[in-house]
């Protein structure tokens, strides 16, 4: 299903939220991580109060200009 331009809209302002108070920023690329894995992933970094957002390249491109 394709994103309306008024969603994409959205997510690109609140990726701009979140890493205007980000203290640091990581990209990783998760194609190898397996579903089970993803899920142990997003608990330890809940746990250690890390944010975790995941969205696409072109997303991130838009917020780069």
């Amino acid at each position: 299903m394709a994103i309306t331009k008024q969603k994409k809209v959205e997510l690109i302002a609140t990726m701009k939220e979140r890493l205007a108070d980000a203290k640091s920023i990581v990209f990783v690329n998760f194609k190898a991580l397996s579903a089970a894995d993803t899920k142990i992933l997003r608990r330890k970094l809940l746990a250690d109060q890390v944010g975790y957002f995941v969205t696409k390249k072109d997303f991130g491109k838009a917020r780069s200009q």
